[in-house]
């Protein structure tokens, strides 16, 4: 397809240059649609982070979909019962008694990301609520 003066036409098109010589190129749409694909919030929700090195990570964030991911009042899952359910009872209903849980980190950077869950006002409560491992 021959592209027209602006060099735009359509959304995936080739452009001609004066040899006859075609390579592909993606117009103005195809980059706003990717944009789209990743939405980003105003507002700071929980979420579950599961990461390549097995990490169980709570914490805040208001873009779920970057990568990495960054996290506010972060806190680890060091382990879990099998009365929690797995990572998806931790998303749901939070760590349990038994769950030993790290401290607080002010922010942490999740290179590695697997999954993001979102979290349940009740799981992030219990999260919240959760003693700290060994103090």
């Amino acid at each position: 397809m021959v592209l027209t003066d602006s060099g735009y036409c359509g959304l995936l098109a080739t452009r001609r240059d004066g040899l006859g010589t075609e390579a592909a190129v993606t117009t103005r749409n195809t980059k706003t649609q990717a944009k789209k694909t990743a939405p980003e919030t105003a507002e700071v929700i929980p979420v579950v982070v599961c990461t390549d090195k097995r990490g169980v990570v709570f914490g805040y964030t208001n873009k779920p979909n970057a990568r990495p991911v960054v996290l506010t009042n972060a806190r680890m899952c060091l382990y879990w019962s099998s009365a929690v359910g797995g990572v998806f009872g931790l998303a749901d209903v939070g760590p349990d008694t038994q769950s030993k849980i790290s401290a607080t980190a002010p922010s942490i950077t999740l290179e590695g990301v697997t999954a993001v869950l979102g979290v349940t006002p009740q799981a992030a409560a219990a999260w919240t609520a959760a003693r700290v491992q060994g103090r």
